[in-house]
């Protein structure tokens, strides 16, 4: 009991290692554009002011959880913030923006609509986009309201209250939202109009209500959850690494049946969600010069994606429950990224990574959603074996 407490207080740690450095990069490379402070400096003002916020949080755990006035004042914070993020969007110019993500995904919808091939088109920035067509789909709404840059504060909204309405302890609840408005990568998100948070708290919202619904059979209804899954898996490729870890031992125990069922509706699914797509190229050497595939395993090299993709299948069959699934997940893309970020470091020198563009660290943010949904359990499972272990004391 005492070194399963002490490893669950490690992983806690190494979550908010990982978590200070990612938005330690962010704040080294964009402070830089300031003449108030030293990027530096700054660093060492958000380090002590994220380390002292969760101290604050976790000795005042008591107050918080009695709180009767919690929930108003949460939804409050919540809807507070919600509106600046959106205001934040409007007010931006988005022409004036150096990262192309939004008009990637606006020129990829706008050319869905028309039954055109998005991928050999160029966005504001001369570059082609990347999105696969569930992201497409997914920020079809936002674009008919006039900006896809609202994806990412609607999504804020939908994972505040999925947090309010769960059974976590208050303390816990505050600690997910302290550490998702406080991300400098967050808020680089949405200033920037990107995705790719929106994009990974959607496929961990999506794991965590699953969980949730179908807790002791995942393929109850294999049909939904192929459409789902093909869904996601068309959102963007990273996705398929918990998504695997999260469903393939379940599925390898399954009947036949079920096993047919769900593979013949996830085809389908992709099938058709891809459609729109398949039918609007012109010609296979457009499709070969020009996919998405490609530009999202840019920075990778091929061997190293298969690894990524395979491994999760066998890590899958030694999972024994959600937690672990969430630790899985966070260790591979957080290995992945990281190790990928400081490989390129080394071989093409550091500020050239950091400050000249060659590593794209906007994709460092994909670890923050895996960063604060492992540091919430890790305080759940503190909080298990902590109660199992005053409940022994006492007997």
């Amino acid at each position: 009991m005492i070194i399963s407490f002490k490893i669950t207080g490690f992983l806690r740690a190494v979550t908010i290692l990982v978590y200070i450095f990612v938005n330690a990069m962010f704040i080294l490379k964009y402070g830089i554009r300031q003449d108030y402070c030293s990027p530096y400096l700054l660093l060492i003002f958000y380090l002590l002011f994220i380390i002292s916020g969760l101290f604050i949080i976790n000795h005042q755990r008591d107050f918080i959880n009695k709180n009767r006035k919690f929930t108003q004042g949460f939804t409050c914070v919540s809807i507070v913030f919600f509106v600046l993020f959106v205001s934040v969007n409007f007010l931006i110019d988005a022409n004036t923006l150096n990262t192309d993500r939004w008009s990637a995904l606006e020129l990829s919808i706008r050319s869905l609509l028309h039954l055109e091939y998005p991928y050999d088109k160029l966005d504001h920035l001369n570059q082609t986009p990347s999105y696969l067509p569930g992201m497409i789909y997914i920020g079809l709404p936002f674009y008919l309201f006039g900006d896809v840059g609202l994806l990412q504060p609607f999504v804020f909204l939908i994972t505040m209250f999925t947090i309010l309405k769960s059974s976590l302890e208050n303390y816990i609840k505050l600690a997910f939202m302290f550490l998702l408005i406080f991300s400098v990568a967050f808020l680089w998100e949405v200033t920037a109009k990107s995705d790719l948070m929106s994009n990974v708290m959607l496929t961990l919202l999506f794991m965590f209500y699953w969980h949730h619904k179908y807790k002791d059979d995942y393929f109850r209804s294999p049909i939904k959850l192929a459409v789902f899954t093909s869904f996601l898996v068309l959102t963007r490729g990273f996705v398929i690494i918990p998504l695997t870890i999260f469903l393939f031992k379940s599925f390898s125990r399954e009947k036949m049946k079920v096993k047919i069922v769900f593979l013949l509706s996830l085809f389908f699914s992709l099938l058709l969600l891809t459609v729109p797509i398949l039918i609007s190229f012109s010609n296979q050497q457009t499709v070969i010069d020009h996919n998405p595939f490609f530009h999202q395993t840019a920075y990778a090299p091929h061997w190293l994606i298969i690894f990524f993709v395979t491994l999760p299948f066998f890590i899958s069959l030694y999972i024994k429950n959600f937690y672990q699934v969430l630790k899985a997940s966070f260790y591979l893309i957080t290995i992945l990224l990281l190790g990928l970020f400081i490989f390129n470091a080394f071989d093409e020198g550091w500020n050239a990574n950091l400050y000249g563009g060659l590593f794209d660290i906007s994709y460092l943010g994909i670890t923050i959603p895996f960063v604060i949904f492992m540091y919430a359990n890790t305080l759940v499972s503190l909080d298990q074996k902590d109660s199992s272990k005053r409940s022994k004391s006492h007997s």
